[in-house]
């Protein structure tokens, strides 16, 4: 009989400890619904129409992927080739700057 009662406050212990955590979670998700909620509240203040926001979402989407794909290559060439094609985006001259 006391090792029933053992085995049952055992699982009584991991049953509490489960909705503990739970509990712990579902805070955190409220407290991200918040912030989200605040972030979609200040977007819908902006004076931006909806078809350019869709747009700046699509334009951003295409740029992450291609960044992407660019990290992903760049594991596939030579370091010479990458260091020169970063280097030819440097301006050649500073324009007649005083220094």
């Amino acid at each position: 009989m006391n090792k029933e009662i053992e085995v049952l406050e055992t699982y009584m212990r991991q049953q509490n400890n489960r909705i503990a955590d739970l509990n712990q979670e579902i805070l955190v998700l409220q407290t991200k619904i918040d912030i989200l909620e605040r972030g979609l509240d200040e977007q819908n203040k902006l004076p931006v129409p909806p078809n350019a926001r869709q747009a700046i979402i699509d334009k951003d989407a295409k740029i992450r992927k291609l960044e992407d794909d660019l990290h992903f290559y760049k594991k596939h060439l030579d370091l010479e080739i990458i260091i020169n094609r970063e280097n030819s985006k440097k301006p050649v001259r500073n324009g007649g700057q005083l220094r």
